[in-house]
């Protein structure tokens, strides 16, 4: 049993180390890649952001349903608006 518990969070560790190679380094770096045309890294910022922010919005307005659509929103500005970001 240990050496299986040793062996899934030595195969885990790997999985992030993996993912952290792979991943953009920044936020930052998102946003250009996306100003410079690439749609995916705009969904990488939503994939990074969409919980956290939906969560919040649920706690604000007290309604999920609610909190999904103004989510929904606040992104749709970011995407028409890129081009006023400055770093």
């Amino acid at each position: 049993m240990r050496l299986t518990s040793e062996l899934r969070e030595e195969a885990l560790a790997i999985q992030e180390l993996e993912l952290a190679q792979n991943a953009p380094d920044t936020d930052n770096s998102l946003v250009r890649e996306f100003i410079a045309g690439n749609d995916a890294a705009f969904t990488g910022l939503v994939s990074r952001y969409k919980d956290s922010i939906t969560n919040y919005l649920s706690m604000m307005v007290g309604d999920y349903d609610t909190a999904v659509d103004l989510c929904q929103e606040t992104f749709l500005r970011v995407y028409r608006n890129i081009h006023r970001y400055s770093n």
